[in-house]
């Protein structure tokens, strides 16, 4: 049985433009999504790359203001990453959703641009496990099987 389950969060830079009410949306969204992926996940074979593990996603939504800060802080820029553990076959994800898109949009756009984040996020992945030839990560099947289900 696949234990394999997807956890999505976010980080996101309150100080510079995005407020409570938009904080709460943007979980209140993704948690609609990682139900749905859950219930895929358990009813669905996605390959043995992430059996018993799971996929971690942390959508970061960060202004260049912070950015900036935090380069100058740290002298490092603030990097996406794509993690695949094989040993613990889990991951973590956090690509960036753009800033000033998200601040500028609402509704259905804002949405789009969370579910593009994960959509890109299970693909990243998936292109990382693919260098593992002794395992197998159905991402791209799994982004479609949730295209699908969000269209019921």
């Amino acid at each position: 049985m696949n234990k394999t389950k997807i956890f999505i969060s976010s980080e996101i830079d309150r100080i510079n433009g995005i407020t409570k009410d938009m904080s709460t949306d943007i979980a209140d969204y993704y948690i609609q999504i990682e139900k749905k992926i859950n219930s895929l996940l358990k009813s669905n074979d996605y390959g043995d790359a992430l059996l018993d593990g799971g996929i971690g996603i942390i959508m970061t939504i960060y202004s260049k203001k912070y950015l900036e800060t935090i380069k100058k802080d740290t002298g490092k820029e603030f990097p996406e990453r794509i993690i695949y553990r094989r040993k613990t076959k889990d991951s973590d994800v956090r690509l960036r959703v753009d800033y000033e898109k998200f601040i500028e949009s609402t509704g259905e756009t804002r949405k789009g641009l969370i579910l593009q984040n994960i959509i890109d996020s299970i693909l990243a992945l998936n292109e990382k496990i693919k260098k593992h030839k002794d395992v197998k990560f159905l991402g791209e099947k799994l982004v479609n099987d949730l295209a699908s289900a969000l269209e019921k």
